[in-house]
């Protein structure tokens, strides 16, 4: 319940007490609780000012409602739904609201709305509801649209002009981008002393490429067009840059273009050390980041006979055993003064350098385990394609050909019945590799950086790859159902927006209470009937709802709500200051 002013003709304000309710129709209504005259004659009634007074009241007839709520009435217990109507409402994206207000994302959107006068819609409400319908209706845009009365906020946008609000939108992706981060660095600050950077890719179920939608190298090993993504995170894995770049190129470029730009948007010049997987350990990328003054902390594979006889070395091992006394871990350390990088100058010429490195090589129980699994199902494909050839193709083989020997293919991929000798079981290359289960090796620049530290940092790294597990299979980053390249890349900024606010959720509001796979979970549960003009009936009690109403000295367990109490769950955003 608020106060609401009312001129009349004689230029008086007269105060009323109303509350708010959501119509059947989903528009909002007000409804008169209580006249209480006019302001100047208030104003001589009470000491403190009728103003204030007036505040006081409807704080009072709020606080007795919200006490005195024991049955509803429905308004319409006969009425009749149309098709595709529902009374279900999504309140816990509400909870969305305070980051996405607190990062000024209405004033960066009210600013390129008036650059774009011919749009006729509400372009913050556009990027609102794509956001928030990313965790609740994460399906193709229209279809999200047609549950957009059941999101508490009003959005009066149609669906043309969503997609109109798409276009601009994918159009400033750069800009929108930038100022959410600068904006996350100003109010909750990041932690850049270590970044954690990794990429991949969304495909699309076309056959035919464009200059944006090329076939390159899949992670899940398909053949559609696809377009590559690389997101860079501080050390607690808050997102602070995204890339996007065409299927066809590699990884590995980018990562050196993220870290340039990095340091250059947001004036750094403290040393950062990057941390990646072996993917991106190539000679260009150890290059830059010590031109640059900066390190890496990195994964090796042992692809070498010497790498190989330093790990199955067993001098120098630090060992942790169990309660049994069995082996769980061990690692080493060695520096290599004259470590030797090979990299391409600007003139694109290959040029060599030599610098001292770190690696440290371990082994874990654990991961010794998972290799022997993940190998013995290879072998079982094996043996299946020794026993019948004919039923598969070279990459239906795949890494299992790693134990395959005097197995011949045409150009196709087709198998060659004949060409040489019969296939069999590569013996030798199964016992090599199972002697190396569960040795890795991590490679950095911080000589003097303990080991503990370092495999500490790379470990953490598994959380930039839960990052890319959140997008996939709570945001559903792809497939893209999208074809224009602005719409394309306004997908891929929503996407980043909405984990961005889930990890300061996480990270800044909760402080790690919760982590961010449940939160998503729990706002997505955290969803109510509309059973009156003005009452919610809540479905479920979610943990995250009630840690983030409580900031607002609110309570997300009452099971029934008006529409007051539910905008008062989380609606204080200027609690969330920046946090130590």
């Amino acid at each position: 319940m608020f106060v609401k002013k009312v001129k009349t003709e004689k230029s008086r304000v007269y105060l009323q007490i109303v509350e708010g309710y959501r119509n059947i129709d989903g528009s909002i209504k007000h409804k008169v609780i209580e006249k209480l005259g006019y302001l100047d004659d208030l104003d001589k009634a009470h000491d403190e000012g009728g103003l204030v007074w007036a505040k006081k009241r409807a704080n009072e007839l709020t606080e007795k409602y919200r006490n005195s709520i024991h049955s509803v009435t429905l308004s319409n217990p006969n009425r009749i739904m149309d098709e595709n109507e529902s009374s279900e409402r999504f309140i816990g994206a509400l909870a969305l609201n305070p980051v996405y207000k607190k990062l000024e994302l209405p004033l960066i959107m009210k600013a390129l709305h008036a650059k774009k006068s011919k749009f006729k819609g509400d372009l913050n409400e556009v990027l609102l509801f794509l956001i928030q319908s990313r965790l609740f209706a994460p399906e193709s845009k229209r279809s999200a649209y047609t549950k957009i009365n059941q999101f508490i906020d009003n959005f009066t946008f149609s669906e043309d002009q969503m997609y109109y609000g798409l276009e601009i939108i994918g159009d400033s992706w750069e800009q929108i981008k930038d100022a959410a981060t600068n904006n996350t660095d100003k109010f909750y600050g990041y932690n850049l002393e270590i970044a954690h950077y990794d990429g991949s890719n969304f495909y699309f179920e076309i056959d035919k490429e464009d200059d944006f939608r090329k076939k390159g190298v899949s992670k899940e090993g398909r053949h559609d067009p696809i377009v590559n993504y690389g997101v860079l995170s501080d050390k607690n894995l808050v997102p602070v840059d995204i890339v996007i770049y065409p299927g066809n190129e590699s990884e590995k470029g980018y990562f050196r273009t993220v870290i340039e730009e990095m340091k250059r948007k947001h004036s750094l010049k403290n040393k950062i050390i990057y941390v990646a997987d072996r993917g991106l350990n190539c000679g260009n990328n150890l290059y830059t980041a010590i031109i640059t003054g900066n390190g890496y902390i990195l994964g090796q594979s042992l692809n070498s006979e010497k790498l190989e006889k330093r790990a199955l070395l067993q001098d120098g091992y630090r060992v942790t055993k169990d309660s049994s006394g069995d082996i769980v871990f061990k690692v080493k350390s060695f520096v290599e003064k004259d470590a030797e990088i090979t990299y391409t100058n600007d003139d694109g010429k290959k040029e060599k350098l030599k610098m001292p490195q770190k690696q440290i090589v371990f082994w874990s129980k654990d991961y010794a385990d998972k290799q022997k699994m993940e190998r013995e199902k290879l072998i079982k494909k094996a043996k299946n394609f020794i026993t019948s050839p004919k039923s598969y193709t070279r990459g239906q083989i795949g890494d299992a050909s790693a134990f395959i020997k005097f197995a011949t293919f045409d150009k196709n991929g087709v198998y060659l019945e004949g060409a040489g000798s019969v296939p069999q079981l590569d013996l030798e290359a199964i016992k090599a590799k199972e002697a190396l289960d569960g040795y890795f090796m991590v490679v950095t620049s911080e000589l003097g950086m303990p080991d503990d530290l370092v495999l500490q940092a790379y470990s953490e790294q598994k959380g930039q790859e839960r990052n890319f597990r959140v997008d996939k299979t709570y945001l559903k980053i792809r497939p893209v159902n999208l074809s224009r390249e602005t719409r394309i890349k306004a997908h891929v900024l929503v996407c980043f927006l909405t984990h961005l606010i889930i990890k300061i959720i996480e990270t800044k509001v909760l402080k790690n209470q919760i982590p961010q796979e449940q939160i998503i979970q729990d706002l997505k549960d955290y969803r109510g009937a509309l059973i009156s003009s003005n009452s919610y009936f809540m479905f479920k009690y979610t943990k995250t709802a009630e840690l983030l109403a409580k900031i607002n000295g609110a309570d997300a367990r009452r099971e029934i709500q008006s529409l007051s109490m539910i905008k008062n769950l989380f609606d204080r955003y200027w609690l969330y200051n920046k946090l130590s």
